[in-house]
């Protein structure tokens, strides 16, 4: 099982030019796995960009569809990466410490050195469902821009193109 959650904090007071919505809660479940947070309180401390996490999950899609390995970096916290392994149709998710080398993305398709499994381990998820879950969960929030933001946004812009190039692979 994989499944999303995310709620946008839309009290947030923000510049004229900064995109409405890019901030809130997220949380994803992979079998008995939970990481993130979902709470029905509105705590800022606890906010997280919704917006970076459904772009990275879409990019490493992409990237799971020409390799079978990806980290995701989370980049609220230092040194804790998303870990996905592809097999066949399988993916196995965990969530990992290790060191962000110099120069590292927030996505990386290649091992880097020193991964710890301090956390949880291989969580099997078949790659189509959570491809579904990840799309479609994308697809709302991308929904829940628009109508956040009064004029066209380039982030709104550039998620919409990367959920159509997921949506045709």
């Amino acid at each position: 099982m994989f499944r999303i959650r995310y709620k946008i904090m839309d009290d947030v007071v923000l510049e004229s030019w900064e995109l409405k919505g890019a901030d809130g809660y997220f949380e994803f479940q992979v079998g008995d796995e939970t990481y993130g947070i979902f709470i029905p309180e509105n705590i800022d401390v606890f906010m997280v960009s919704i917006y970076w996490w459904f772009y990275y999950f879409l990019e490493a899609i992409l990237i799971l569809n020409k390799t079978n390995y990806v980290l995701i970096s989370d980049i609220e916290k230092a040194n804790t990466w998303i870990e996905i392994k592809k097999n066949g149709d399988e993916l196995y998710i965990s969530k990992v410490f290790a060191e962000k080398p110099e120069n590292s993305l927030a996505l990386e398709s290649e091992v880097i050195p020193n991964i710890k499994y301090k956390y949880w381990k291989d969580k099997k998820v078949l790659f189509m469902r959570f491809k579904a879950e990840v799309l479609n969960k994308a697809k709302c929030y991308l929904r829940d821009l628009k109508c956040l933001n009064e004029e066209i946004h380039k982030d709104i812009q550039n998620l919409e193109s990367l959920i159509k190039k997921v949506d045709n692979i």
